[in-house]
């Protein structure tokens, strides 16, 4: 199991497309005509094999419109996990979510993916959606002939994600419980999720914007171009960490494939 796909919601989504593309030097993405379903526009952008998406709502009363005005603007939305196996029907998820209590929102089988959206309420932190591919490498979400449009000159893919809570510990272990992992601890204590690849980190609500996903990992062998872009458009950046904010979430930029 790992993270495939993380996605970001935003008022404007041309200019929070416009300053992802820029900074991290990617394609136009895919807009994915399919997400009308959900009173959303989108575009999903290709980082490596995994993908960045950004979300808006173009009609009033969606789960999106409430997500900004509940937490006071852009930031993360949902997170996207590919789990192994060929069973495309999910039978061992959708039998571990009744045993839980987890209701699924959004349930859809095709004949190369499957995906399970499961209610924020009873998972927390962020819409959590479990897909299955087969072929694995596959990802219809991002649109025909994705890999044609993979950009690697200045980052990688995600590698991390950071979820805050008033409890991180009681989240963690709740993500744990839904995904069938166990929590670990990572640097300074974090509880954390490793999945192949990449982590669920688990942190403290600090900035009072309560919980929510609130930093993405991703793979970036040298980190100066992108801070230098980012102090260009106008962006916060960390050059210590190193880090840049955009669309209301903070964005590690990993010298490494993990951390």
């Amino acid at each position: 199991m790992r993270i495939r796909q993380l996605a970001l919601v935003a008022r404007d989504l041309a200019t929070t497309v416009g300053q992802l593309r820029t900074l991290f030097a990617l394609d136009d993405g895919f807009a994915d005509p399919g997400v009308g379903t959900f009173g959303l526009v989108n575009r999903v952008l290709v980082l490596d094999d995994t993908f960045l998406e950004v979300v808006s709502p173009d009609r009033s009363g969606t789960t999106a419109e409430r997500l900004l005005e509940k937490r006071g603007g852009d930031g993360g939305y949902m997170v996207i996990v590919q789990a192994d196996g060929d069973d495309l029907s999910l039978t061992a998820e959708r039998q571990r979510m009744e045993r839980l209590g987890v209701r699924m929102v959004f349930d859809l089988s095709l004949d190369d993916i499957s995906t399970l959206h499961l209610h924020p309420r009873d998972v927390g932190g962020a819409i959590l959606s479990i897909d299955r591919t087969i072929p694995a490498s596959a990802w219809r979400w991002a649109g025909p002939g994705w890999e044609a449009r993979k950009s690697e000159s200045r980052i990688g893919g995600l590698v991390g994600a950071g979820i805050q809570s008033k409890d991180p510990t009681a989240m963690a272990q709740r993500w744990a419980a839904v995904l069938d992992c166990e929590v670990s601890s990572g640097k300074e204590g974090v509880a954390q999720i490793n999945l192949v690849g990449s982590d669920l980190r688990f942190l403290p609500d600090t900035d009072r914007r309560g919980e929510g996903l609130a930093e993405i990992d991703v793979a970036c062998p040298d980190p100066e171009p992108v801070l230098r872009t980012a102090s260009d458009l106008g962006l916060r950046c960390e050059p210590a960490a190193p880090a840049v904010h955009v669309a209301g979430v903070r964005v590690r930029l990993q010298t490494t494939s993990r951390n």
